[in-house]
């Protein structure tokens, strides 16, 4: 049985669930919203969490037994029925399980849309920089994060963002004090963004390199260094990356990355 927990409840903080904390880091950020839905098994065995207009995460320890697993998956599909919810990311078995059984209990198709590799760095393996420098991010730079944002959104899924959304997200990255960019005599070449800071983990996302700037090693050097900057300050950074980005995952393992699980996002179509 499922029952409602919030911030203050420790079962993200203890096992079994720290053995996939990484995989799941993202439950850190989604406790943290003011409507959202957090759920756990009784005995804290599966963890489902949602904010409203995003797909529900949904965890399940691998050692739970088959009867018990069959059962937490019926209840999750009651859930999904009753809060309409768009889609659902987890462990690759995990989530094709769920969505078949609601298929065929609810008659609700789904699609695949994202696979995700999850990674943590806890040694950087090399830190030989390429030609420039890391800099943090300021207003004066706002324009070029904005043209960053708007590509780096767009290799994802193609979204075509208006210039004014891409301003107010550039204004604000860059007001959050923890946007890094890579610069080459006053020119900026490439992003990267500390987006979340867990209790054992800070999550790196957006990161981007203007194509023509590409395989001349600023977006490594530029990862490489926020990385080592946030172990010496004794946490672990960590970041999800698309399976299908053969380069990011190539550079992330470079740099001392170490693969930490899938994670697989399916949508339903109502």
């Amino acid at each position: 049985m499922f029952i409602s927990f919030n911030k203050e409840d420790n079962i993200l903080n203890e096992k079994p669930f720290l053995g996939d904390e990484v995989q799941f880091n993202i439950f850190h950020k989604i406790i943290e919203g003011n409507e959202v839905l957090s759920l756990k098994a009784e005995n804290g065995n599966a963890i489902a969490m949602h904010n409203p207009g995003y797909e529900m995460w949904v965890w399940v320890n691998e050692e739970t037994d088959t009867n018990e697993f069959e059962n937490i998956i019926k209840e999750l599909c009651s859930i999904l029925d009753d809060n309409d919810i768009s889609g659902i990311s987890g462990n690759p078995d995990v989530v094709k399980k769920i969505a078949d059984v609601y298929f065929n209990h609810f008659n609700v198709s789904y699609k695949e849309y994202m696979e995700m590799n999850a990674y943590e760095c806890n040694r950087v393996v090399s830190l030989e920089n390429s030609k420039g420098k890391m800099i943090k991010a300021e207003l004066k730079h706002k324009d070029i994060v904005a043209e960053y944002c708007h590509g780096f959104k767009k290799s994802i899924n193609g979204d075509d963002i208006e210039k004014e959304v891409q301003l107010c997200e550039a204004e604000k990255l860059i007001n959050s004090g923890n946007l890094y960019l890579w610069e080459i005599e006053d020119k900026v070449v490439s992003m990267a963004n500390i987006a979340h800071k867990s209790p054992r983990h800070c999550r790196i996302n957006n990161v981007y390199t203007k194509t023509e700037e590409r395989k001349k090693g600023y977006c490594t050097s530029l990862v490489a260094n926020i990385s080592s900057k946030l172990l010496e300050n004794g946490i672990i950074p960590m970041l999800y990356v698309e399976v299908g980005n053969i380069a990011a995952n190539k550079i992330y393992r470079n740099i001392g990355y170490e693969h930490r699980g899938k994670i697989n996002t399916i949508m339903f179509i109502y």
